[in-house]
């Protein structure tokens, strides 16, 4: 009581833990757990939440780690023809790929992110596309679109000239952006042009993640 009171919970030894657990009745929901190993590189503080199951770490150095934070990286490892205002649906998160989906809150058939929680996201695309014409209007290639509406634009705003904005056929673009989102919105990335879309997933590709 008073002025800089304190509850101390006591450690055991280097290879114990100690637990601060949150129990009803006989079962414990939540709690925290110090592991305390020797040496503070090597200790690490344990958030445990739902159901008693570890959501976030801190460790001697203080990195702090949270293994269910929403985030994905999407790649396209096909070659596709898109139309005009459509949907790139970046139909792989395979690790061979360069890919991961924690959460699966993005869908590889419809090319949508869906938010689990409200807060702020940061979102960033990059696609090459192949067989373009000369002189073709690739301007402003992509879009990010929120809840099917317009948000961001993309970054280059160029017609296709040969080894001047592009070569081989192939012009590239790319946007970034952070948006505060309500549970339950969802992001696409728009192609503005009829256009074919690289089948690479190191080019063409979506990624997002949750700031908090």
């Amino acid at each position: 009581t008073g002025t800089n009171a304190a509850v101390n919970v006591i450690c055991g030894g280097v290879t114990e833990d100690s637990n601060l657990n949150f129990v009803q009745g006989s079962t414990t929901e939540g709690g925290i757990t110090y592991d305390h190993n020797s040496g503070y590189a090597s200790e690490q503080m344990n958030f445990r939440v739902g159901n008693n199951t570890t959501h976030m770490s801190i460790n001697g150095a203080g990195i702090v780690t949270k293994p269910n934070q929403p985030c994905f990286r999407a790649g396209l490892s096909t070659s596709t023809s898109t139309s005009t205002n459509s949907i790139i649906v970046f139909n792989t998160v395979a690790s061979s790929n360069f890919g991961f989906n924690q959460g699966n809150h993005y869908s590889t058939s419809t090319g949508r992110f869906t938010a689990p929680v409200a807060g702020v996201y940061c979102f960033s695309s990059g696609v090459l596309f192949e067989g373009v014409a000369t002189n073709t209007d690739m301007a402003e290639s992509l879009y990010l679109y929120r809840n099917g509406a317009h948000n961001a634009y993309s970054v280059r705003r160029a017609n296709y000239v040969s080894n001047v904005t592009g070569n081989s056929g192939y012009y590239g673009d790319y946007l970034h952006s952070e948006l505060d989102l309500a549970a339950g919105d969802y992001i696409t990335i728009i192609s503005r042009h009829a256009e074919t879309t690289h089948g690479n997933a190191k080019y063409t590709f979506f990624q997002g993640h949750l700031i908090g």
